[in-house]
């Protein structure tokens, strides 16, 4: 099976620190960034086991010597997983960097789920340089083909 989503959010503590305008800001930044990620993510074919899902929670802190930074699995082929975050890092930065910092984590969090769960490293790395080449814009995500009805 190959990874079809990943989703990324953040923790409650992280979600009082910027307020409901950043929050939904935040969706679309995660969002935006890890559809392109998976698009080049697809092509290099993945081979997850039985995980077609990845969910992403970011925390200001976590005990490492705990199991907070452990994958978890579910019977449903949903994994999930924290990774901490300083939510401060995104203030200073303009979009293209704020996206690169997104995509930054999701390959941190991907390598390390790969070493645990024995997926291909190469892959990520690939797909990761693959969306810096792209200067990180999708120009296929609005590439779509719409026919007006009239």
């Amino acid at each position: 099976m190959y990874l079809r989503d990943i989703d990324i959010y953040l923790s409650e503590e992280l979600k009082l620190v910027h307020g409901a305008d950043f929050n939904y800001f935040n969706r679309s930044l995660n969002f935006s960034t890890t559809g392109h990620f998976l698009k080049h993510l697809w092509k290099q074919k993945l081979n997850t086991g039985d995980i077609k899902k990845l969910c992403i929670t970011l925390v200001s802190e976590a005990n490492e010597n705990s199991n907070d930074l452990k994958t978890k699995v579910d019977g449903l082929g949903i994994s999930y997983t924290n990774e901490v975050f300083n939510i401060h890092d995104l203030d200073s930065l303009n979009a293209y960097e704020q996206k690169q910092l997104i995509l930054e984590v999701i390959q941190r969090v991907l390598l390390r789920v790969s070493t645990e769960l024995g997926w291909n490293c190469e892959k990520i790395t690939h797909s990761f340089n693959k969306c810096l080449q792209d200067n990180l814009i999708d120009e296929g995500f609005f590439d779509l083909n719409i026919n007006i009805l009239r």
